[in-house]
């Protein structure tokens, strides 16, 4: 009975060893944490704005042929990102602005357009909406005789990646 008892005792202080050795250090423990982001900027000298991005999330960017802006996209495909400036010729306020984008949006695609949230703020409007399987959000602003315009388009995966969300993606790219 004695060994039997000295055998479990031993058996015990030997799992409880083996886990006090075994056991993690708290820097083993602990998630890696993210790497910060490092940022590109664009500066657009034709319509005077700068659009701030994550490099890694935007390998591809092109340059329009006229210098009115930028396309950035993912390495994927599936992100995209547009600044671009255009000129005010028809001298309209941005609601009228508002108005003739919510009609091309609609007007030149076959998916339906869903789920249109809108705000207006001085001489500028953010809109969010679902077009198809994808999810784009516009920004668009009145500077002086010119409309400066933030466009990000991602496809549904944005409803449960981080990375492909709208919330992070306009948090990380600035205009």
């Amino acid at each position: 009975m004695k060994s039997t008892i000295w055998y479990l005792f031993s058996a015990l202080a030997l799992i409880a060893g083996g886990a006090l050795i075994l056991r993690p250090t708290a820097q083993e423990a602990a998630p890696p944490s993210a790497q910060p982001l490092s940022v590109d900027k664009y500066c657009n000298s034709r319509y005077h704005f700068c659009v701030e991005y994550p490099a890694e999330l935007f390998p591809q960017k092109d340059l329009s042929e006229n210098n009115d802006g930028i396309v950035l996209t993912s390495a994927e495909g599936d992100v995209q990102v547009r600044a671009y400036g255009y000129y005010n010729v028809m001298d309209w306020p941005i609601q009228d602005e508002y108005e003739d984008f919510l009609t091309v949006v609609k007007s030149s695609s076959d998916e339906p357009v869903e789920d249109v949230t809108t705000t207006f703020s001085g001489d500028s409007f953010e809109c969010t909406m679902k077009v198809g399987k994808t999810i784009h959000y516009e920004r668009t602003m009145l500077i002086g005789e010119n409309f400066i315009n933030l466009t990000i388009v991602t496809n549904r995966r944005g409803l449960n990646d981080p990375s492909h969300a709208l919330e992070v993606l306009k948090d990380l790219v600035r205009i």
